[in-house]
């Protein structure tokens, strides 16, 4: 008898922590994904632009959060799935993140970055261009309620481009370009990506 009053009362004890525990969570994770913080982030996307047919790239961003309206940080992009001949494109630079207020957990934000790329061609005779990008990119985010993670779209961006060989070809579908301004909503600009956000 007393064995099962034990027993009992272990199991009320763990149901009442367990209880707290995850009703403490999330008031944890919106406070990690709204306030001050270091973030780490990892996006993907894929590229079906090049006549080497479609690959993936990785995106990692690390970052620093000030408030719920800006942060910024770091940003880079790599190639994978590619073959030798279809070459790569790599690129790196730093970005400002600019957020509207949440909404049931749901924001929207602009990057505002400058990035330095660089697309290798190893078709015939090896060789690079070294170009610069400097604009905007929207995105939407959505803050999960716990353990500061959120997951996020980004799509198009709008900017200035000094790759002359991109911005020539005006015709293609979702691209605008006049020469220097440069509009591309093309598949290649979109990204998903999941962040985990470190509170201070």
């Amino acid at each position: 008898m007393k064995r099962l009053l034990f027993y009992y009362a272990l199991k009320k004890y763990a149901f009442i922590c367990m209880a707290l525990l995850f009703s403490v969570i999330p008031v944890q994770g919106r406070d990690f994904n709204g306030e001050k913080g270091v973030y780490a982030e990892m996006g993907a996307g894929f590229d079906n632009t090049g006549v080497a047919g479609t690959f993936g790239y990785i995106s990692p961003k690390v970052g620093f959060k000030l408030n719920r309206l800006l942060s910024f940080g770091v940003t880079s992009r790599f190639d994978f799935g590619k073959s030798y001949e279809s070459g790569s494109y790599n690129s790196y630079g730093g970005f400002v993140e600019l957020s509207t207020g949440s909404f049931h957990g749901l924001s929207g934000f602009v990057d505002v970055m400058a990035t330095h790329n660089r697309h290798c061609n190893n078709r015939g005779v090896f060789g690079c261009d070294d170009f610069t990008e400097i604009g905007l990119t929207p995105g939407i985010r959505y803050s999960l309620p716990w353990y500061g993670l959120s997951l996020s779209v980004r799509y198009a961006f709008i900017g200035f481009s000094d790759n002359w060989e991109l911005l020539s070809k005006h015709d293609r579908a979702g691209f605008y370009s006049d020469g220097k301004l440069l509009v591309d909503g093309r598949f290649r600009r979109l990204e998903f990506a999941v962040r985990y956000t470190f509170g201070l």
